[in-house]
């Protein structure tokens, strides 16, 4: 009896100990967004995460917005860029990930269609909740 609570007992040590547990890598995390849908997208499913910012500033007009290099090097610093594939952020996103290639990226429009623009991305609940 005491053999099979010393095997029981050393089998539960050895399972804790040994990072059988998957532990959240985004639990400090710095995320990046790019415009307010993706970013209002991210608080709301990551609501544990403080650090939820977006790259452009308030009222910039994103279509023109030209990043700069120090900006490009603060932002690679992240851990997490959720960006639009279906504009020119794609290029953003391949600098970021060129500056640092252990930064997670997600492209929110990967697989959705839309017709008459890119709003109608955001406009859609069925592709919003996709």
């Amino acid at each position: 009896m005491k053999k099979i609570l010393a095997i029981i007992l050393l089998c539960g040590i050895i399972f804790t100990t040994s990072g059988c547990f998957e532990w959240n890598d985004l639990e400090n995390a710095q995320i990046y967004t790019t415009v307010y849908p993706i970013k209002f997208l991210v608080e709301t499913l990551y609501t544990n995460y403080q650090s939820v910012n977006s790259i452009y500033p308030n009222g910039a007009n994103i279509e023109n917005y030209e990043l700069t290099t120090k900006q490009i090097d603060d932002y690679s610093k992240g851990n997490l860029f959720v960006y639009n594939g279906t504009t020119n952020e794609k290029q953003i996103a391949k600098k970021l990930i060129n500056k640092n290639k252990k930064m997670k990226i997600i492209d929110v429009a990967q697989g959705l269609k839309y017709t008459y623009g890119v709003e109608e991305l955001w406009l859609s609940p069925s592709n919003y909740l996709m």
